[in-house]
């Protein structure tokens, strides 16, 4: 089977937390002798190529540099669909998009062009919902054409949470197959590492995209200047990476709890995140608005506890107060009230921890990977 995965995203040396599912995804494919090719959108820049052809980790990738339409360019839509098209015909992927089986479109602004392409070649299309962004956009996206011909032409839509597949099908009522997909991880990849230790290692890995407050980054901010009025038993020891997190680094310098200690990581490249959860105790996701995020599933695969925001499709994984702890979004004094909580008793980190783990092992990344599988098969022989 020769599979196209239309992405809007991968890893790179200047961000190489980015988009990591749609490697890592790509990878176990071709692991199991799949034939994978990426076809990754991205925004025109001056200077720069349209076309690239390259690997990344022995997966072909060809990259076609076309502005990929945002909400706010509702209006645009046309001229930037002519363009892509006429791009389309230039590029050095046009007789691979003849041999291919099946597009797999992952994301919104995969899946307003890849239509164009199963139209043209007539190649059956899945497409996939990711992320909390979608929530906040879906009003939007209704409005643009490219958008609804999109999922007019796909053969399945697929989701990674409950909430957002309902979310989805509330406001655009269509008749098509839909599939609530867990992503999961691989188990062997994050080992049950909980320690004890009379030191709380408690880790945000979220950053701030575009140095604003979507992951929460600044909602943590607050809430350690908040704890930095209280007395511990504790040692918390925070530890804070992610995009941007590095332009903060000066933000808590004023702290004068003995018992706080603040580290900014920046940018953690995938490889390292396994490393650095196996030595936290708590991971923090107090996101404004997801999906069902991968480092929830890292976390608590790696013996971590979780405290996140009760957004999206999180608390279909997470049971408060039984697997970890669900908070109000942009809520400092939440936060605060459940870090405090959890760090007075390290037995109701571990306990959490290996309930957490146990629910992992219920959503395997194998199962995952061979239910889409089983979409493809069935899409390409109907």
């Amino acid at each position: 089977m020769k599979i196209l995965l239309v992405v809007t995203g991968l890893p790179d040396q200047n961000s190489p937390g980015r988009s990591v599912f749609n490697l890592k995804y790509a990878e176990e494919l071709q692991a199991q002798g799949f034939d994978v090719t990426f076809l990754y959108l991205r925004a025109i820049k001056p200077g720069r190529s349209f076309f690239m052809r390259s690997k990344i980790n022995g997966i072909e990738v060809f990259e076609i540099r076309t502005v990929i339409p945002k909400v706010s360019f509702i209006k645009y839509t046309t001229p930037l669909t002519k363009l892509f098209k006429i791009l389309l015909k230039r590029s050095e992927i046009k007789q691979k998009l003849q041999d291919i089986d099946i597009i797999h479109a992952i994301h919104r602004g995969a899946i307003e062009l890849s239509y164009i392409i199963s139209k043209r070649y007539n190649k059956p299309m899945i497409s996939q919902f990711i992320g909390g962004e979608l929530n906040v956009e879906l009003p939007h996206l209704l409005k643009r054409k490219n958008f609804l011909k999109g999922i007019k032409h796909s053969n399945y839509l697929c989701f990674n949470s409950s909430q957002l597949e309902q979310e989805f099908l509330l406001k655009l009522k269509t008749k098509h197959k839909t599939k609530v997909l867990y992503r999961g991880v691989k188990l062997d990849d994050f080992r049950y590492n909980f320690k004890k230790s009379s030191e709380v290692n408690i880790l945000f890995l979220g950053g701030f995209p575009g140095n604003t407050n979507s992951k929460g980054g600044l909602t943590l901010i607050e809430t350690i200047k908040l704890i930095n009025s209280i007395s511990l038993s504790n040692v918390l020891n925070f530890k804070i990476g992610g995009p941007n997190s590095l332009n903060f680094k000066n933000s808590l310098d004023h702290l004068s709890n003995k018992k706080i200690t603040t580290t900014f990581i920046g940018a953690v490249d995938k490889d390292l995140v396994k490393d650095i959860m196996s030595e936290s105790h708590i991971v923090l996701i107090p996101s404004l608005a997801e999906g069902v995020p991968n480092i929830l599933y890292e976390a608590m695969a790696s013996g971590n506890m979780v405290i996140a925001t009760d957004v999206g499709g999180i608390s279909e994984v997470l049971k408060s107060e039984v697997t970890g702890v669900l908070i109000p979004p942009n809520d400092p004094k939440a936060l605060k009230t459940a870090i405090i909580n959890s760090t007075n008793r390290i037995e109701r980190i571990e306990e959490f921890a290996k309930k957490g783990r146990l629910k992992i092992k219920k959503l395997s990344y194998d199962k995952f990977v061979d239910n889409y599988l089983d979409i493809y098969h069935k899409t390409i022989n109907n």
